[in-house]
């Protein structure tokens, strides 16, 4: 299980900021592109923070997360969306005029359905159902994203929640580790301590990018999502589906 209860609740009240600045980079993606507000899908949705921006500019939304407890938040934030507890792996996806995975999505190793075959195929069926001119945004994680270390700590101290997170990098698997130990302050003052693991797959930019263009996008790295820097070895892609 991912997201339960407690991270979902942290999640959404201590690290919305990357969803509310994308929200704003799409936003003015699709405005100066002139692309009406028809379906946006935002796959691994979270607590709902950017479809919450999207349907208040008027644009319709469906959410898709694998975690229902972060669901939950997810329909209280954003009322006027839609949302469907699935596998981004296994989504039909509909048309839609843009399609997004903010927050590392595509990383998550939640499930044994995320492999490079899957992802290549998640590439087309994106491409596929985006109206010419329509958006792919996402964020991945690279190779090196502890900058040299092994390992790493990190101690998160909130007024509501303490949140212990110790990072682990793999040069053999490629992946990113993260053991999460959170304990969240309840009504009558007592914790409640909830332990994660969560295990993440880190890339290299120019293959990804490579993928993107041979499926039929134009793509753009980015360092930041609407004044939103990104941290070194997060990068952002806007790709963009050229006409045939």
């Amino acid at each position: 299980m991912y997201y339960q209860t407690d991270l979902a609740y942290v999640h959404d009240k201590g690290y919305a900021d990357i969803a509310i600045h994308a929200a704003q980079a799409l936003l003015h993606q699709l405005k100066v592109r002139h692309l009406p507000a028809a379906p946006v899908v935002d796959l691994g949705c979270g607590s709902g923070n950017m479809a919450a921006l999207l349907t208040q500019a008027g644009c319709s939304v469906i959410g898709v997360d694998f975690s229902a407890d972060i669901l939950q938040l997810a329909k209280e934030n954003a009322p006027d969306a839609e949302f469907v507890q699935a596998s981004i792996w296994d989504y039909a996806i509909p048309p839609a005029i843009a399609i997004t995975a903010i927050g590392e999505i595509l990383t998550y190793q939640f499930d044994t359905q995320n492999t490079e075959e899957n992802r290549l195929r998640l590439f087309r069926h994106i491409h596929a159902q985006l109206v010419v001119g329509g958006i792919f945004l996402f964020d991945l994680l690279e190779q090196g994203i502890l900058q040299g270390k092994n390992s790493d700590l990190k101690v998160v101290e909130e007024p509501e929640w303490t949140m212990a997170i110790r990072y682990s990098e793999s040069t053999t698997t490629r992946e990113l580790t993260r053991d999460i130990t959170l304990f969240r302050k309840l009504p009558d003052g007592l914790y409640r301590q909830s332990k994660e693991t969560h295990r993440v797959r880190l890339f290299d930019v120019a293959t990804i990018s490579g993928q993107l263009s041979e499926v039929g996008f134009e793509v753009q790295t980015l360092d930041e999502y609407h004044g939103l820097k990104f941290r070194p070895g997060h990068v952002g892609f806007l790709a963009v589906k050229k006409a045939p």
